[in-house]
């Protein structure tokens, strides 16, 4: 997964940032850093969602199509 998520970066022509845990002692910095990491990586992150669904990928899992349908409702809205 992290190696396709690595090609819709390359594809988007953005940089490669990993996202990243919200929660840790240092919250609030966690949560900037969440937050930076999905801003700059936005159309990366939106169009691995979306090869995630797609059933005719490589990628596609009926577990992680279903948690990628959620993230991707929640990053559009």
């Amino acid at each position: 997964m992290r190696s396709m998520l690595k090609h819709a970066h390359d594809i988007c022509q953005v940089p490669f940032l990993v996202p990243t845990r919200v929660g840790g002692t240092r919250w609030l910095w966690h949560m900037l850093q969440a937050l930076e990491h999905l801003l700059k990586s936005y159309k990366a992150v939106v169009l691995h969602m979306q090869q995630i669904q797609n059933p005719d990928d490589p990628v596609y899992h009926k577990d992680s199509s279903r948690k990628a349908k959620n993230y991707l409702l929640l990053v559009l809205t």
